[in-house]
């Protein structure tokens, strides 16, 4: 392995995955899953799509998830006390469900100014890594890890007794894809005091 063979993203070596180019900078190498979360953390943004240094197009994320299970996503959202699960689906359409749902729940009028934040574990990782995506440019990418994560649950629970407990640990305990959605600060210190309650 040559002094460059490491990924400018988690700055390790090519192993378990090889490392590689992805766009014009030749001196630049990543790991497909590492590029991919880089991608998900930027959903929204140019960054999701093009490289910052080049410019050039890079692969789009949901690539490095190809073969993964998916299942029906839902996202929680949770307001005065109260889990409300929401299922959704991704493009225009989808998301105005979503909105009105949202207003709905959090009682706003059509007036009311509404910023999202969403916090989704990474899909695939291990160690039960978790991410914040901003904004609503991100909504589609929030989707699509949430139906990427309902299918790795479902997996998991297919999974015969006897290897449930390993895969378990290995993934750690399933998260909910929208774990924060606020229209202000103090909705943010409110339900972050409900979580404390709950939890």
């Amino acid at each position: 392995m040559g002094d460059l063979d490491i990924c400018f993203i988690c700055h390790r070596g090519d192993r378990p995955t090889p490392v590689e180019s992805v766009c014009q900078c030749t001196w630049l190498k990543v790991h497909r899953s590492c590029l991919s979360s880089w991608q998900l953390v930027n959903a929204g943004s140019k960054q999701e799509s093009h490289c910052r240094f080049c410019d050039g197009r890079l692969p789009d994320w949901r690539s490095a998830h190809t073969g993964r299970p998916m299942a029906e996503p839902v996202m929680s959202v949770v307001f005065d006390g109260q889990i409300h699960q929401i299922k959704v689906s991704g493009g225009i359409d989808g998301k105005a469900a979503f909105e009105a749902d949202i207003r709905r729940i959090f009682r706003l009028s059509a007036d009311d100014e509404l910023s999202l934040t969403f916090g989704c574990r990474v899909p695939g990782s291990v160690e039960a890594q978790e991410l914040t995506l901003e904004g609503w440019g991100s909504f589609d990418a929030a989707v699509h890890c949430a139906a990427l994560n309902a299918g790795a649950r479902g997996e998991m629970v297919q999974t015969p007794p006897g290897k449930r407990s390993s895969k378990r640990r290995a993934m750690g305990t399933p998260s909910r894809v929208l774990r924060r959605l606020f229209t202000s600060n103090e909705d943010c210190r409110a339900d972050e005091r409900t979580n404390e309650r709950t939890n």
